[in-house]
């Protein structure tokens, strides 16, 4: 095992002695600075030191001491692939390990004494991650914050037809997926459909996805089949929704089921038919809702059990949710209000 180790003034003595007892204990340990005590250094060179090759160096942990612990924990965390955790006592050090899988354990200098230090240096790096799936969960959901792209497509609810021909035309080269909502008056209250033509003579570089928020979606393919559409994607919520994905494929639709936010049972068997999925943020029918924290269950449990599946994720996008989503491991974010401010001031 490789521990790679660093600290600024405020640890130097005590990291020279972690290093002698890691070294006679047989492992191998790598200095990351500071190389010689001096009170003016700065901590955030020895943190990103020893972060980066905690980082580089897959099964390696990391040892850092300043004074507090809590500069060296702030910076650490900053690279990726790191997980720095504070440890004061034999409780903290063996959740940090157990729950929180950390790879860089940070020791307080001024609040821990010395020989502490040894003793939690030592537990840090024999206490093994527990591998709870509640645990595996959450670290997965921090790497894909890390490392995740997200795809925006605009969002288009519009009974105006001029109004939806004018975002058409904005949105269209500025997203690879303009997402269409339909209504029969049923599902949700009000009706939006559009002629013949209406999308056809539009000459879209983007991929139209139409969300028919309508009891019977099969009847619509006809239409989203001659206006050019790529995606198309029904509620799980209504009776025909197998049939529509069986039908929907056929014609070379890439299909998708969409869940509402107030259902709470889903079937699964009909997910793993789908191309891909839509998590509603807020209930259908309405745009510039807030986002409901809610959906997130949805998320991750469907990226537990088809982790290849794409998920996007509908209604209450703003900035700071869609990295939020991200976290949760959806591919796509569908934003309506908050596309159209930010790209085009409304």
């Amino acid at each position: 095992m490789k521990i790679f180790i660093g600290s600024d003034h405020g640890g130097f003595f005590t990291k020279e002695k972690i290093k002698k007892v890691l070294k006679e204990k047989g492992f191998e340990v790598e200095d990351c600075g500071a190389f010689e005590y001096d009170e003016k250094d700065d901590y955030p060179f020895f943190a990103i030191n020893t972060a980066m090759q905690v980082a580089k160096n897959k099964n390696s942990f990391g040892i850092l001491l300043c004074r507090s612990g809590g500069g060296m924990a702030v910076m650490a965390n900053k690279i990726k692939e790191v997980r720095a955790v504070e440890c004061f006592d034999e409780k903290s050090t063996i959740h940090a390990r157990k729950h929180n899988n950390a790879n860089i354990g940070v020791f307080g200098a001024d609040f821990i004494k010395e020989k502490n230090i040894l003793k939690l240096v030592e537990l840090f790096l024999k206490t093994k991650f527990s591998g709870a799936k509640r645990h595996k969960r959450r670290i997965k959901e921090i790497e894909n914050f890390e490392k995740n792209q997200i795809e925006i497509s605009a969002a288009i609810m519009e009974n105006d037809l001029k109004e939806a021909e004018r975002k058409l035309k904005l949105a269209n080269a500025n997203t690879p997926i303009i997402h269409i909502d339909f209504g029969d008056g049923k599902l949700i209250e009000s009706k939006i459909d559009f002629p013949t033509n209406f999308f056809k003579k539009q000459k879209m570089e983007s991929k139209l996805e139409a969300h028919l928020m309508v009891e019977k979606p099969t009847a619509y393919l006809p239409y989203l089949k001659k206006e050019n559409f790529s995606l198309c994607a029904c509620h799980i919520e209504v009776e025909e929704v197998e049939k529509f994905l069986r039908d929907g494929k056929k014609l070379g639709f890439k299909t998708g089921i969409v869940i509402d936010l107030p259902t709470k049972k889903i079937n699964y068997e009909i997910i793993k038919k789908a191309d891909y999925i839509i998590v509603m943020g807020v209930k259908i029918g309405k745009s510039g809702q807030k986002f409901n924290f809610s959906c997130l269950n949805k998320i991750t449990d469907i990226k537990d059990k088809f982790p290849q599946k794409e998920v996007a994720v509908d209604g209450g996008m703003q900035e700071t949710t869609i990295e939020i989503v991200k976290a949760g491991g959806a591919t796509r974010a569908i934003a309506n209000s908050y596309f159209w401010k930010k790209n085009f001031g409304k």
